[in-house]
């Protein structure tokens, strides 16, 4: 067998440490476990969804920015190509599918912007959505 006959094996493992992470038991704590990662300087300037991701214990190992912007002029800076109020109730509705969700909260929503009430009817449908997920479970 010559030299390059020969090949080692090379393994590469990920062993996060999540002993450092942060347990969300309550909507207090999916607060604060928010606050960390959202920009302060558009805090109240532009809408942003978060999702967390929890192991079985509440334990978090990760957060996703998953957009920033809006739908309709009814919120403080409407952004083009923010998510849809479809991809919205769809995605509100799934999460609520699970026992881990602690909190639910919609912001964001200016009337006096909301010239054709498209927010506010947009916002309604995805709490129709969210509420009819937790009374059918």
């Amino acid at each position: 067998m010559t030299q390059t006959d020969t090949i080692s094996e090379i393994e590469l493992v990920y062993k996060p440490s999540i002993s450092n992470k942060p347990i969300i038991s309550s909507p207090l704590d999916a607060y604060n476990v928010f606050m960390d990662f959202y920009p302060k300087e558009t805090l109240h300037l532009q809408e942003h969804f978060f999702v967390a991701y929890l192991n079985r214990f509440n334990r978090v190992l990760g957060v996703l920015h998953l957009s920033s912007g809006g739908i309709s002029k009814g919120t403080g800076t409407p952004v083009p190509n923010g998510i849809t109020e479809k991809e919205a109730g769809n995605l509100v509705a799934r999460l609520m599918e699970s026992p881990k969700v602690c909190c639910f909260e919609m912001v964001e929503i200016n009337p006096t912007l909301d010239k054709e009430n498209l927010m506010a009817e947009n916002a309604f449908e995805i709490l129709v959505r969210a509420t009819n997920q937790l009374i059918n479970d």
